[in-house]
């Protein structure tokens, strides 16, 4: 029995045997791992360093041909630039060239005395038949035109402010030859009547607006509006209106003469000027130079409302749809200025479109504007972020001229001096009303809004809904119509 058990038992020096082979069977492990370890990462870094040498190479090749075509693009941008430049020196020598050897009669707008001399006569002609009228206007936007190439060219500051002085103006004698164009045909729609409704409704168009008119001449208290469908324009008018002595004008000009008045355009044209005087004047002569330059900036401010005045006489109270909503808007500054403007709509387009966003709607289906007072604030437009598109809306509603009447053979007619005038709607009442209230509900009886239908122009093509902007001819700028009810 003790022989068994001294047979099963393993000796010490046996374990420390076992052990050392034990050990040096896991060094010799550990070894082989850490030579395959040693080889893998000298393969890995070789393969690395391979790998660099041959990106290295290929950026210097790609480098070297970068290089070439950079050069070769210079060498075109050169060769274009110089072809533009050479383009653009013919070109004005051309004009140049074109204008000195014209025999029309028309004057050169960059020689003063001939376009002061050609406005004055101007003003001073009584011709107001639509047609010669339409044909002066032209030659008149086509000398605007061209003073906006010279003002293009950066001329001396005092030859600019000449040039935009006469722009100011010739601008403001066209739109006051369309108001004499209009008054003229309100006064003869009686004798150009329709038989079937009994009031007046003509379009006259030209390559640079469209005009429509109606006259309220029957009176029919259950009239709803009307529609130009040659030009896709259209109106609807309220009881009170179709019982008054109105006429409708929805007037479209293909051109945009308000954008550059707004004071946000014009604070932009004067930001380069400041920048160039504060970095030519020294410290010293600074404080003359920006008082000097604020004389400027009010005497040009002044020459602009001068040459609005005209138009604010024309216009001192809200014929369409925006009266509510501008006395709203004053009211919130203690019922300041308690007259409205006609309205007066431009359509515009954010500058940077979303694709996709309400093009085919746009183009194809009329839009009915109708002013409901629901604005909570009134934005002004940035015209760095928005630009006008598809022209300006004018929608006035007038005080119609006096018929003539034939008495014993004879044809009578009150003569008045004053003009067109426009008519206010809401009343006066209503001014106060709603100036008190605050606040006039789309669902009021007592004076509801004016729709306006208007396509948008073929000539544009809009990405995405475009916003329906306001003129004020109180406050020069553009404003979005939040209180505007609009529907595609």
């Amino acid at each position: 029995m003790s022989a068994k058990k001294k047979g099963g038992r393993v000796s010490k020096a046996e374990k420390e045997r076992l052990q050392k082979e034990e050990e040096e069977r896991r060094l010799k492990e550990e070894e082989e791992a850490r030579l395959i370890a040693e080889r893998e990462e000298q393969e890995r870094l070789e393969r690395e360093r391979r790998e660099e040498e041959e990106r290295q190479r290929l950026e210097l090749k790609d480098r070297e041909r970068r290089e070439d075509e950079l050069n070769e693009l210079r060498f075109m941008l050169e060769e274009n630039q110089n072809a533009v430049n050479t383009w653009e020196a013919t070109c004005k020598e051309k004009a140049k060239w074109d204008r000195y050897m014209l025999c029309d009669g028309s004057p050169n707008p960059a020689v003063q005395p001939e376009i002061n001399t050609f406005i004055s006569l101007w003003k001073e002609n009584p011709e107001v038949q639509i047609q010669p009228l339409l044909q002066q206007c032209a030659l008149a936007l086509r000398l605007t035109d061209e003073l906006d190439l010279l003002l293009r060219e950066e001329p001396e500051p005092s030859v600019a402010q000449v040039y935009q002085d006469t722009l100011l103006s010739l601008q403001s004698l066209i739109h006051a030859k369309h108001q004499q164009a209009t008054e003229e045909i309100l006064k003869w729609a009686k004798a150009c009547s329709d038989i079937e409704t009994g009031n007046m409704q003509t379009v006259v168009q030209d390559d640079n607006i469209t005009l429509c008119l109606w006259a309220n001449l029957n009176k029919n208290p259950r009239f709803k509006g009307y529609q130009f469908k040659e030009v896709g324009l259209g109106f609807e008018l309220p009881k009170q209106l179709t019982m008054s002595d109105i006429g409708v004008r929805i007037l479209h000009t293909h051109y945009d003469h308000l954008s550059h008045l707004s004071q946000r355009a014009q604070a932009q044209m004067r930001k380069p000027v400041r920048e160039e005087v504060n970095e030519e004047t020294t410290p010293a002569e600074t404080p003359k130079v920006l008082e000097d330059e604020e004389e400027e900036v009010r005497g040009s401010a002044g020459q602009a409302e001068d040459e609005l005045q005209s138009l604010k006489s024309e216009r001192k109270k809200s014929a369409v749809s925006v009266h509510s909503a501008k006395e709203e808007r004053k009211s919130s500054s203690l019922k300041e200025r308690q007259e409205g403007e006609g309205g007066q709509t431009e359509t515009g387009m954010e500058g940077v479109a979303s694709s996709g966003e309400g093009t085919d709607e746009a183009d194809s289906t009329p839009a009915v504007v109708e002013p409901v007072i629901d604005s909570t604030e009134v934005h002004v437009v940035d015209l760095q972020q928005y630009t006008p598109l598809g022209g300006v809306f004018y929608f006035d509603v007038f005080r119609l001229p006096p018929q003539s009447h034939t008495v014993s053979g004879w044809e009578m007619r009150e003569l008045l001096d004053t003009g067109l005038q426009v008519f206010p709607y809401p009343s006066e009442h209503s001014q106060v009303h709603s100036s008190v209230s605050g606040k006039l509900d789309e669902n009021n009886t007592e004076f509801p809004p004016v729709g306006v239908t208007v396509a948008l122009p073929d000539t544009v093509v809009f990405l995405e809904e475009p916003q329906v902007v306001c003129w004020d001819l109180i406050i020069p700028c553009d404003l979005y119509l939040d209180y505007f009810r609009l529907r595609f």
